[in-house]
């Protein structure tokens, strides 16, 4: 989450904001990366980045196309 939308939280709506989200970013955070390993590991192996560059390179293609 951008930080401008924190401060524009905390100034009109909540001032506590940014601390709770804070609180809670930093309590999920460990939770988050042990679920994501896995994938983030499978994306170093060359064939997956390859597949991943052709995919990525028909979305430009099919993006300017149209």
């Amino acid at each position: 989450m951008p930080w401008v939308v924190i401060i524009l939280v905390q100034d009109f709506y909540d001032p506590s904001f940014g601390e709770q989200f804070i609180n809670n970013v930093s309590y999920y955070v460990p939770y988050f990366t042990c679920s994501a390993s896995p994938f983030l590991a499978l994306i170093g192996l060359p064939e997956i980045r390859e597949e991943f560059q052709k995919i990525m390179y028909r979305l430009t293609i099919a993006r300017h196309t149209i």
